[in-house]
């Protein structure tokens, strides 16, 4: 199966605090053996690669808008 987990945080390197639950999500789905990607906001601290734990990583740079 392919999936697609849209998110609006993810950590930004291994081990960081910020919604590390949905890296564990991710990686657990990607164990058995379904194809995995993660869209996410990118941010210029992001050091991770396209591919990590069978998971592969998409970050979007977004722009805000005016009200």
């Amino acid at each position: 199966m392919r999936i697609l987990m849209l998110t609006t945080s993810y950590p930004k390197y291994s081990g960081e605090a910020t919604a590390p639950f949905i890296e564990e999500i991710a990686a657990g789905i990607a164990a058995r053996g379904h194809e995995v990607h993660v869209l996410a906001p990118a941010h210029p601290d992001v050091r991770r690669q396209r591919i990590e734990r069978g998971v592969q990583l998409h970050f979007l740079r977004m722009r805000r808008t005016p009200p």
